[in-house]
């Protein structure tokens, strides 16, 4: 499991998949066991952070595999009606760039501090930054 930045955005993610996740090499095998029990419970059990996607006549759904982690969840809809097609970009390899890359909670304190402000059609920005 590594922090990877996303070719897009910048922003670190977690390249964390527990299908294929068995350890972190970089913990002990508690520090690991319990730190992955975690990320496993949380994916598992975070509804707050969660879409649910009702399915309708030509609708299309599509994610980052990058830095989003999907299930199915049964139910709401007739899956004799619904065609799956997966498509996958090949190519690209995982990196990360510490020094180009942010947290979103970086990135939220970064754009605070340089909020841009208008008045009578003029933008200004804060003295204080």
């Amino acid at each position: 499991m590594k922090v990877r930045t996303h070719p897009v955005t910048l922003l670190k993610i977690l390249n964390y998949n527990p299908s294929f996740i068995e350890r972190i090499d970089e913990l002990n095998a508690q520090e690991s066991h319990h730190i992955l029990i975690f990320l496993r419970e949380h994916l598992l059990n975070a509804h707050d952070i969660s879409v649910r996607w009702k399915w309708t006549p030509g609708a299309v759904a599509f994610w980052d595999n990058r830095s989003i982690v999907h299930k199915a969840i049964p139910g709401g809809y007739d899956v004799t009606l619904r065609e799956g097609k997966r498509t996958a970009i090949f190519g690209e390899r995982p990196f990360y760039e510490p020094e180009k890359s942010e947290s979103l909670t970086q990135r939220q304190e970064r754009l605070d501090s340089i909020k841009i402000e208008t008045k009578g059609g003029h933008i200004e920005k804060p003295l204080n930054n």
